[in-house]
């Protein structure tokens, strides 16, 4: 089993010890081009312990507008998978800081992960 470091986007209260899935998925982020951009710092992530799932708005709508009683409990099916990972939170850390590789102060959890299944 390896280790692997995630900085993620948002508060996660999910517990040390606690088994979770994070999805990676790729979003085409450039107006011409048709590259998937792994928005590695926004997985969508699931606490297997008690299956809350923590995502982005992008991960259930593609309505940006759309008022939070009106966006679905389920992630969207056409979302592009480029990494699954299922393993234990063995350390976690939430924070106020710059979001990696963007420069923008946002809040931040950090989850040290002991990954079962690198695929």
């Amino acid at each position: 089993m390896a280790n692997r470091l995630f900085n993620i986007r948002g508060i996660l209260p999910i517990p040390a010890g606690n088994p979770v899935e994070l999805q990676v998925f790729g979003l085409h982020t450039s107006v011409f081009g048709s590259k998937l951009t792994p928005m590695e710092h926004e997985p969508l992530v699931r606490d297997l312990a008690t299956g809350v799932l923590y995502g982005q708005q992008w991960h259930f709508t593609s309505d940006m507008f759309a008022k939070a009683e009106e966006v679905p409990l389920e992630p969207r099916k056409d979302l592009q998978l480029i990494e699954r990972i299922v393993g234990r939170v063995m350390a976690a850390r939430t924070f106020s800081g710059k979001v990696p590789g963007m420069g923008t102060e946002d809040l931040l959890t950090t989850l040290l992960i002991s990954v079962d299944n690198p695929l």
